[in-house]
């Protein structure tokens, strides 16, 4: 990488799969426990990550903004945002 920091790419390795194993524990504890709050390890870990972007989403969950999130596979696309 001429100019560029040649650890760049090592970082956002790590810090991918630090967010993905984040939402993968989110998503188990969602699936065992629909309802239970988000423990604060996990908050801490994605602010650390996601910082004020990640608090601007909450603001959108926590007033109602998010009426359905679905993954599909078939390429179709349903409702998300209100």
């Amino acid at each position: 990488m001429a100019g560029g920091d040649p650890d760049a790419a090592a970082r956002a390795v790590r810090i991918t799969r630090a967010g993905d194993a984040c939402f993968t524990e989110l998503e188990e504890l969602i699936e065992s426990n629909l309802g239970a709050d988000i423990p604060d390890d996990i908050l801490a870990s994605l602010h650390l990550l996601f910082g004020k972007n990640l608090a601007k989403a909450l603001e959108v969950v926590d007033a109602g903004g998010i009426t359905a999130y679905v993954e599909r596979t078939d390429g179709v696309q349903g409702p998300g945002l209100r």
